[in-house]
């Protein structure tokens, strides 16, 4: 609100107020109709005739951020920047250019900006959380900690307040006082999949499984179609001791289903199939190695290929069939006679989300699942001969139960261990956590994974 305001001010100081405020309303409408470049037409004359109308520079930021022009959004970040100390409210317009920049990536230059405007008002309890979400986005996570402390005394029941400085001090290795302001932030009426996530996360660290397994227990009564729920669900069986409850989870048997596919229509055997196959992951223009810091990294030998199922035609076009096949046939053969929280979530309808994991000789995918699937799979496309033979090695084998090292359980879980073979197709519940054995090889070891995603009902 005090957004307009300012920019009603503004348009009042150049003489045409009117002309301007309609200009930057329309324009504003078009952007959120997601027509950036029309939006840009409008406010040209307006950043080019009023350069201190800090709405019109800031919302062509916007639009040229959407069109993936970065230095001309920061171009006009940078016009604002020479007004804002002219604002009725100068604390307050920095705030707002300060959010701009972040939406920018410019996080160091949004948080020093930041900075400046909590000096202008030290008194501003806003500002200073404002300031801390900009810390904590950077990662300085115990700077972000001292502000949120101090807001909380203030506002000691605003859950969102209590769950940004619980992030925090989980973050910063307090645990204890992580979980203490997770808890918090539930009885305050927050109880979203994040936060269990993170409660629970922090509950295990301490060793209070516990309680880990009985907010597990509330996760999956209120999300019972979650997969992470259900991840956490059966792995804290096996850490509490209750094995009958375990084993209903880590039924490999059951769960984890393969076969060889049939060969597409056009080829003439599996070999030229997934020759073809290996010509497309391999000449894919996004197949590269994810920044350490990106959650898909696992090892610098190992690339990814995303949405290569994309294209809806060729050999890939004829292994998505395959997949579905498959789909509907695990799930055709998966009764649910004792009413299993997985197999109640079964989809009625549902889309492939594939992608191309190509380990370079050596390397290993660690323990993970993919959350925002129902049901996970793999097709196997050139499996090196140390991988796929018979001997007892299980050097490249495909692992399923093992969780992270990072959640730091103490029992022994149960391990399936599968050496791929070239034309496998194999399909397994999304809350299984699986990874690969490392291995070495002159060969490439290449796959493709993908995921089931439940369609959501209109």
């Amino acid at each position: 609100m005090a957004h307009w305001t300012m920019a009603g001010r503004e348009a009042r100081q150049y003489g045409v107020p009117d002309k301007v405020k309609e200009k930057i309303e329309q324009a504003a409408q078009l952007f959120q109709k997601g027509q950036p470049r029309e939006a840009l037409e409008l406010l040209r004359p307006v950043t080019s005739g009023a350069p201190g109308m800090m709405r019109g520079q800031t919302l062509s930021a916007r639009c040229w951020l959407a069109l993936g022009q970065r230095d001309k959004a920061l171009d006009h970040l940078a016009t604002v920047a020479g007004y804002v100390d002219n604002a009725p409210r100068p604390a307050l317009a920095r705030a707002n250019l300060a959010r701009f920049y972040a939406l920018a990536d410019e996080w160091e230059k949004a948080t020093s900006i930041l900075e400046v405007a909590v000096s202008l008002e030290p008194d501003n309890i806003e500002l200073r959380i404002k300031h801390a979400d900009m810390l904590a986005n950077t990662g300085q996570w115990r700077e972000a900690l001292m502000i949120y402390e101090a807001a909380v005394k203030k506002f000691p029941e605003n859950a969102s307040l209590l769950r940004s400085t619980a992030i925090s001090a989980q973050m910063s290795k307090q645990s204890t006082r992580a979980v203490e302001l997770y808890t918090r932030a539930m009885a305050a009426g927050l109880t979203d999949k994040s936060i269990y996530s993170n409660l629970i996360g922090a509950l295990i660290e301490l060793g209070r499984v516990d309680e880990a397994h009985r907010h597990a227990g509330d996760w999956c009564e209120a999300m019972p179609s979650d997969i992470e729920a259900m991840a956490f669900m059966a792995l804290l069986e096996v850490e509490v001791g209750n094995k009958d409850a375990a084993s209903r989870w880590f039924d490999f048997a059951r769960f984890v289903k393969g076969h060889s596919i049939e060969v597409p229509a056009g080829y003439d055997d599996i070999n030229s199939f997934n020759r073809a196959i290996e010509a497309v992951v391999l000449g894919h223009d996004r197949l590269e190695t994810p920044p350490e810091d990106h959650p898909t990294w696992h090892h610098p030998s190992l690339r990814i290929g995303p949405e290569i199922n994309n294209d809806h035609a060729g050999p890939v076009a004829e292994l998505e069939k395959q997949m579905r096949i498959a789909v509907d046939r695990y799930f055709a053969e998966s009764p649910n006679d004792d009413n299993h929280p997985f197999l109640a979530s079964e989809p009625a309808d549902y889309d492939i989300v594939a992608w191309s994991a190509v380990l370079d000789g050596e390397g290993n995918q660690k323990p993970h699942i993919h959350m925002s699937g129902y049901l996970s799979g793999c097709y196997y496309v050139t499996i090196p001969d140390e991988v796929s033979g018979s001997g007892a090695d299980n050097a490249g084998a495909f692992e399923m139960g093992r969780p992270p090292e990072e959640l730091t359980f103490k029992a022994d879980f149960p391990v399936e261990t599968i050496k791929p073979q070239e034309g496998l197709m194999l399909l397994f519940p999304a809350f299984m956590y699986h990874g690969t054995v490392p291995f070495k090889s002159k060969q490439k070891r290449i796959c493709v994974a993908f995921d089931v995603i439940p369609k959501q009902a209109a």
